[in-house]
């Protein structure tokens, strides 16, 4: 599995790197909730919120590269962004 992750702009943890990647997964952390900022290649993926704490799955839909920001986390706990090319 590929894994990889544009420039993150926000508060946070992720895999990154300088400047858009292209890639198949990728996670972003947000241990207190809120949003991510980042760069993607150009293209089409499908967004999801996970909880750490429960396991729930919200999904967000689909989305495009090359600039995008996500809505807010569903509340202030901890979720990771999952982006699926």
């Amino acid at each position: 599995m590929k894994l990889a992750l544009g420039l993150m702009l926000a508060a946070g943890a992720a895999l990154a790197a300088p400047g858009p990647i292209a890639f198949s997964q990728s996670v972003s952390a947000l241990p207190n909730g809120g949003t991510v900022a980042m760069k993607l290649e150009p293209g089409r993926y499908r967004a999801e919120w996970f909880s750490a704490l429960t396991g729930e799955v919200v999904p967000i839909g689909v989305i495009d590269g090359p600039a995008w920001t996500s809505p807010s986390a569903p509340d202030a706990n901890d979720w990771a962004l999952l982006l699926q090319r």
